[in-house]
């Protein structure tokens, strides 16, 4: 299934005896949690299996270990709408599951000086023993 827009892939298959859905969303620069939350209830309508997302949120989830300054021009309400979307669907951030206190970025704007890390990777939270 993709998006008309190009801003979401979701694939589902079988990968030895085992079913898994892949997303790949691709967040726009404003209104991330809107689209966040609608990609993430349509994906829930979509999906089998094992879940993993993986693409550009277009918004850093953790300020403290996500920015290179500890903070962003995302508002608070983008964040805590789209931890709280994310949260609802049962995803968890993998790097900040196995790296908890890592920083690392994925995102360098000359604009405002600082790294971000935007991308992540997901995954249902009854799977995360699997990493």
């Amino acid at each position: 299934m993709a998006d008309p827009n190009g801003r979401y892939v979701f694939l589902k298959g079988t990968i030895a005896d085992r079913n898994y859905t892949f997303a790949s969303p691709y967040a726009p620069n404003t209104n991330q949690h809107r689209f966040i939350a609608r990609t993430l209830k349509m994906l829930d309508r979509f999906r089998e299996g094992l879940l993993v997302v993986a693409g550009d949120l277009n918004v850093p989830l953790e300020l403290r270990w996500d920015t290179s300054k500890g903070h962003s021009a995302h508002s608070d309400t983008c964040r805590r709408v789209t931890k709280d979307a994310l949260h609802e669907a049962g995803l968890a951030d993998t790097r900040r599951v196995l790296h908890p206190e890592e920083k690392d970025f994925s995102y360098y704007s000359t604009a405002h000086r600082g790294y971000s890390c935007l991308d992540h990777v997901l995954v249902s939270q009854e799977y995360l023993h699997l990493l």
